[in-house]
């Protein structure tokens, strides 16, 4: 832009060159829908352990002077707070975490556009999930389509994965609350397992082709 401090004292036009800095935004999704809220005792400790990495991801962007918001798929309350940045954003954003609690069941396609449609740019886009809803990928079209750069922070718990189940067991849908009996025989958790390995394969070749930045 012209100098006018300089014009006025030397009576010559100067063009003033600067370099700025873009900030990097940090959209972190959390997924607090009821499945999040299954696992090991404490019934919560998966979700725990899905509001700490939220936590530290949002104090890291803090502290590296970019902003940060944060949005959850269901839980209880639903959050939806745009990127900022600041020591107040820090304390805001520990403080609403640490009341959360998971609950509902989302819909992660209307709530993945709705958070692409508040970004005015793109920006990184952090999931914390335990991806058993089908529909989180589609959600995560979404926001690739808005040229968001993505990645998905995979949790399961022991139990998601098959650990520590034996006997004559009652299987409560957590999101729907519909029952079902099993008898968890060696060959039924054998058979559980592997589902949840190609699940897991299913996802990480989601990722892959995607180009979404995946770990678990």
């Amino acid at each position: 832009y012209l100098d006018w401090n300089a014009y006025a004292r030397l009576e010559r036009l100067y063009v003033k060159l600067f370099h700025q800095e873009a900030d990097l935004a940090v959209h972190l999704i959390l997924d607090a829908s009821a499945s999040m809220g299954c696992g090991e005792s404490p019934p919560e400790k998966k979700f725990l352990l899905a509001r700490r990495l939220a936590a530290g991801l949002a104090y890291a962007t803090l502290a590296n002077f970019d902003r940060a918001g944060l949005m959850t798929l269901g839980g209880r309350p639903a959050l939806t707070r745009l990127p900022a940045r600041g020591r107040g954003q820090v304390r805001r954003l520990l403080g609403l975490l640490d009341e959360l609690s998971p609950a509902g069941e989302p819909d992660p396609v209307r709530e993945l556009s709705r958070c692409a449609a508040l970004q005015r740019r793109p920006g990184v886009a952090i999931l914390v999930s335990d991806m058993l809803d089908p529909r989180l990928q589609e959600g995560l079209r979404v926001l690739q389509h808005h040229r968001h750069e993505i990645w998905c922070l995979h949790i399961l718990s022991p139990e998601d994965r098959g650990e520590g189940l034996e006997g004559e067991l009652e299987l409560v849908a957590s999101e729907s609350g519909r029952t079902r009996a099993v008898s968890a025989t060696p060959s039924v958790l054998e058979a559980y397992r592997r589902n949840v390995g190609e699940f897991r394969a299913s996802l990480e070749t989601f990722c892959r082709e995607r180009r979404i930045g995946r770990r678990d």
